[in-house]
């Protein structure tokens, strides 16, 4: 069937949707089926048909049941169960609160690392994603259907990725993800390089990422964010060190060589001395 130059016989459920129903026009049901049951059109079925096969394609992914009175109250009954099952139904369609997963597991036995560990509450919480930054496009047999099994099993690789592949490079180092056992969550430090417990710890991701969605990129110099050191707006007692009157006349340079601030240098004026052996002034706790 040809409308326009669209061949109906290759497009897929969701394109016929968004043709019959293009945003903002979306067209009633009875304008294309039936009323009557008495169908002048085989090739269509009438409204209340239609109904019921938007019904049970669903149901069926479901729960594999599709009787009719797991919708309808069955005939011959007292009036006041016919009420009492059909208000049993209609609280059963609001949906209960979903509780959110800590961690989850997914086992992936054909590939290199036999384990994917998920950490679902820091991509949510950490990271500030949105639930439809992952879910989006799934139906009720995701989670519903009995035989998940099957359901997975008629997935492509890339179809399993392609939530992951928006945010990670799923075709290269598959180490990151895959392994043999149950992998730590997110740390900052092994997974940059960037330590941030020491001065950054209590720093929210997005003042540093201000790009949402993406993690990648920024320049861990401390002039990147902080503009130049000099001695006059820098006051060194925030690392825990008060430094003493030799060392306060300093240039930053003399003591972090090459802008490594995690630990300083004492053999440019000193041939026996080293840190953290030798503390260039007075150690103090670190408010941060």
């Amino acid at each position: 069937m040809w409308v326009e130059g669209i061949n109906f016989f290759t497009l897929k459920k969701a394109d016929l949707r968004f043709i019959y129903n293009p945003p903002g026009q979306v067209i009633g049901c009875s304008d294309c089926h039936e009323l009557m049951r008495k169908r002048t059109d085989v090739s269509k079925p009438d409204l209340k048909g239609a109904y019921h096969r938007q019904c049970m394609e669903c149901h069926r992914t479901w729960s594999g049941k599709v009787d009719c009175e797991s919708c309808h109250a069955l005939n011959g009954g007292s009036q006041n169960t016919k009420t009492q099952i059909l208000q049993d139904r209609s609280a059963k369609r609001v949906h209960p609160k979903i509780i959110a997963p800590t961690t989850l597991k997914f086992d992936t036995p054909k590939a290199t690392g036999k384990m994917v560990t998920f950490y679902h509450s820091q991509h949510a919480d950490l990271f500030g994603l949105e639930c439809q930054s992952c879910h989006t496009n799934e139906s009720c047999a995701k989670c519903h259907t009995k035989n998940k099994t099957s359901l997975l099993k008629t997935k492509t690789t890339e179809q399993k990725h392609a939530v992951c592949s928006s945010c990670h490079n799923t075709k290269q180092n598959c180490g990151n993800c895959h392994s043999h056992s149950v992998q730590e969550g997110f740390n900052h430090a092994t997974k940059t390089g960037f330590d941030i417990t020491k001065f950054h710890g209590k720093v929210s991701c997005n003042t540093c990422h201000t790009e949402k969605g993406k993690f990648t990129g920024l320049n861990s110099e401390c002039i990147n964010c902080h503009g130049k050191w000099t001695q006059e707006n820098f006051q060194h007692k925030v690392t825990g060190v008060i430094l003493d009157e030799t060392h306060l006349t300093l240039e930053c340079k003399d003591c972090h060589q090459e802008k490594n601030y995690s630990k300083p240098i004492c053999s440019n004026c000193h041939e026996d001395k080293s840190f953290p052996k030798n503390i260039p002034g007075k150690l103090i706790k670190k408010n941060g």
